[in-house]
């Protein structure tokens, strides 16, 4: 996952579309996403 790792590493930023379908596959999760969704979304 080349545009993951690059994420990851800070080397490039990832879309807005692309940042809300993570937000919404996280929701649909539930309690397994959770963490992931407090991390990264709820602090913003």
């Amino acid at each position: 996952f080349q545009t993951v790792n690059r994420w990851e590493r800070g080397r490039a930023k990832p879309s807005q579309l692309a940042l809300n379908a993570i937000e919404q596959k996280l929701a649909e999760m539930g309690v397994q996403g959770s963490d992931l969704l407090y991390k990264y979304f709820k602090q913003q």
